[in-house]
């Protein structure tokens, strides 16, 4: 167990997320569109050598964080949960943890619910940006993981995605920056995903597709 660097105490197997480390704040049962975005972003993040955190084990959006993974072919990803390490398919795991990264469980909280929110505030405090990037977003004033990262003194940036959520529009309204996709954040980023022909992206001189995984 390590909380030298977070208020909340934690277990993890794995290595933790190094310094240069991007939480993408994100929900559940996501437009196929919106995962589309976020694929582009997984990969820009990567490519560029930045660790990537995440906090939902929602099913479409792994795959596109897996797809990201194995088709670039390297970088180090992280999942923030509130579930124990034995309730977590061993597929998962071993993703996770295979890629460099790791896998963190929040020890805290009464409930599942509260669990998962210190999940969230764990990635948070992990990471030197926290994209939020989740466009059904309800406000939760006390535990918000956007607040907490910019009272750590973390960068917070909303996706444009998002913007149809109103906490996070008034997140954009209070001065985060506003990004089509992560590459957007950087001043001069190594690698850009280009839209290319037949709904592939192009990056670094390759092209690239969100896959579907078993």
């Amino acid at each position: 167990m390590d909380i030298s660097r977070s208020d909340f105490e934690f277990a993890f197997i794995g290595s933790l997320p190094a310094k240069r480390a991007i939480y993408f704040s994100l929900g559940n049962r996501m437009e196929k569109w919106e995962v589309e975005k976020l694929y582009i972003s997984f990969l820009e993040t990567l490519s560029n050598g930045f660790d990537l955190i995440v906090s939902t084990l929602d099913r479409d959006i792994l795959n596109a964080l897996f797809s990201s993974l194995f088709q670039y072919g390297k970088g180090r990803i992280h999942l923030v949960t509130h579930r124990r390490e034995d309730e977590l398919s061993m597929r998962i795991k071993s993703i996770f943890i295979s890629s460099g990264g790791s896998v963190i469980t929040a020890l805290e909280g009464r409930d599942i619910k509260e669990r998962s929110n210190v999940a969230r505030l764990i990635a948070a405090d992990y990471s030197l940006c926290s994209i939020s990037s989740n466009p059904h977003l309800s406000y939760r004033p006390e535990r918000w993981d956007m607040d907490y990262a910019l009272d750590r003194g973390r960068d917070v940036a909303v996706m444009k995605l998002a913007l149809q959520s109103k906490a996070n529009r008034e997140l954009a309204y209070s001065g985060a920056e506003v990004i089509d996709s992560f590459s957007s954040l950087l001043s001069y980023p190594g690698y850009i995903a280009y839209p290319d022909r037949g709904g592939k992206y192009s990056l670094g001189g390759s092209r690239f597709s969100l896959m579907s995984l078993k």
